[in-house]
Order: C-alpha cells, then structure tokens, then sequence
C-alpha cells in the first residue's frame, strides 16, 4: 500500500465501486457497512480553518475485515483501522504493513520536515479484543520508513537522518526482531558503516 495516492478522488472513486457493498459516499459522508449491516458515518467538515477534517476511503482489507480509511486535517494526516465486525476504530500514524501470517503489522511515519506527524515505529498485534499496540519507538532527529517484513518474526526498515530538514534522507538500515518475546533493534552491519 505504499505510494497510494491518498485525498485523491479518482483513486477514492474507485475503491468504492471496488467495495460498494460496503462502502459509499452520502452527500460527503463516508459510509462504512458493519457486518450486523449498521453503518459508521465519517463527515467531513469543510471548514478553512484548523477544524477541517476530510475522511478519505483507501482499502477494505477482506482477510482481517478492517477499512482503511485516511483522515486529513489542516496541518497532516493519520489513518483510521475500523473494525468491520464491531466498528471499533483504532488510529495510526502510517500506512499498515501485514506479517505474512497476518497476526501482526507494522506502521512507520516518517516528519522530518513541518513536524505535523510523529517520527515512530510501532507494530500491533491482533487479539480476540480487538488490535493491541505490542511495542513503538519515537524518533526525535530520525525517523523510521520503507518497513518490510522479512519473516513472521524481523521486520527491515530503514532509520533517516536530514540535515536540510527532510529534503535529502540519509538511509541506515535496521532490523527489528521478535525473541524471547521482546522486540529488538539490530542495527545491520553494511559496508558503509564499517
């Protein structure tokens, strides 16, 4: 999912006729059918100042029964994970990036520039309950991108630094693994940074 091209209308457009038996637009709102066939309404509010917030549709994820759904305001933008079973609604900072087993996912967002979004990791698991927050880290002068699961257990990802305020991205890979119950940080070893 990453590169999606996200407040677009032509790419919402199309997500709903892709999903219209869950998903439509009602004069603005955003209309989501839970399986119980009850609906979670997101309105937008067009306003022009900071308390403006457009809700755009990107993904009905069919394996886990959860929307994707962005939500926009004056200054960045985070993204909704909403139950399809019970309407529950969890917020992430970034896109979600699935295990293969699909028992957990990983977002990453990356704000070295305005500062408008967190510069975090942070991998979720999913529970009888609902999604459970299994462990996050905030970057201050770095941040986190380009997540990759490597195997059910390590995730690669790549920790940036700027000195020209996010135009330029200097990119040292990491993995994190799973052991023993606990999420590490490795840093890999490159040729670089021998």
């Amino acid at each position: 999912m990453s590169g999606v091209p996200c407040s677009n209308k032509a790419f919402e457009a199309k997500q709903i006729d892709r999903f219209s038996d869950k998903v439509c637009r009602n004069y603005g709102d955003l209309q989501l059918k839970l399986a119980s066939g009850s609906l979670v309404t997101l309105t937008n509010l067009n306003r022009d100042n900071e308390r403006v917030k457009r809700y755009w549709f990107i993904t009905y994820f069919q394996q886990i029964r959860y929307f994707l759904v962005q939500a926009r305001g004056w200054e960045g933008f985070d993204y909704l994970m909403i139950n399809a079973s019970n309407g529950q609604i969890l917020r992430l900072s970034g896109i979600p990036i699935f295990s293969r087993d699909l028992k957990r996912f990983v977002v990453t967002s990356l704000d070295l520039e305005a500062g408008y979004r967190p510069n975090r990791i942070a991998i979720f698991r999913f529970e009888d309950e609902g999604i459970k927050q299994e462990w996050s880290k905030d970057y201050i002068a770095s941040g986190p991108s380009d997540a990759v699961w490597i195997n059910n257990t390590t995730i690669a990802y790549s920790e940036n630094t700027s000195k020209d305020g996010g135009q330029t991205l200097n990119k040292k890979p990491v993995n994190l693994q799973l052991k023993e119950g606990e999420w590490k940080i490795q840093m890999k070893v490159t040729s670089e940074s021998k």
